[in-house]
């Protein structure tokens, strides 16, 4: 195979990943719109993070993989290797996409905090250079 085909692979394996992606997507999820929507649902009903979820699926993957190196065939009919790595692939991008989505849930919650934060010492400055002092925050200030 030459760097050519070997591009041209990449392409078709990639277009074909998304294909199965969508359709799988739509399955596992019901539509809920929530492309992790059966991860997150293992999360309650097994105690699983949604990600190590991901890693565990790709593990069998993986042993599948290895079962066709060392052995050369699958015995499941209809479910090749090549099934196998684009499942991968794709578990890969879910992963990728779960974590991307935490980064970001992750940064906005420290911009809010840090924002917070700014306030809280902004009105506490306020106060000092007005000449009166910071006030105390009561029970229904915590929304008790």
């Amino acid at each position: 195979m030459d760097l050519r085909q070997l591009l041209n692979l990449h392409e078709t394996t990639c277009n074909r990943c998304r294909e199965v992606m969508e359709k799988k997507n739509h399955d596992y999820t019901s539509g809920s719109g929530d492309p992790f929507a059966n991860f997150r649902s293992s999360e309650l009903m097994v105690g699983v993070e949604a990600e190590k979820g991901i890693l565990l699926r790709t593990s069998d993957k993986m042993q599948r993989m290895r079962t066709y190196i060392e052995k050369g065939k699958l015995a499941v009919e209809g479910e090749g290797v090549f099934d196998a790595i684009d499942d991968t692939i794709n578990y890969m991008i879910l992963l990728k996409a779960m974590i991307k989505e935490r980064q970001i849930e992750k940064s906005k919650d420290t911009e809010v905090n840090v924002f917070s934060v700014k306030t809280e010492r902004s009105n506490a400055d306020s106060d000092l250079v007005s000449g009166s002092m910071p006030r105390r925050q009561s029970e229904s200030d915590h929304g008790a």
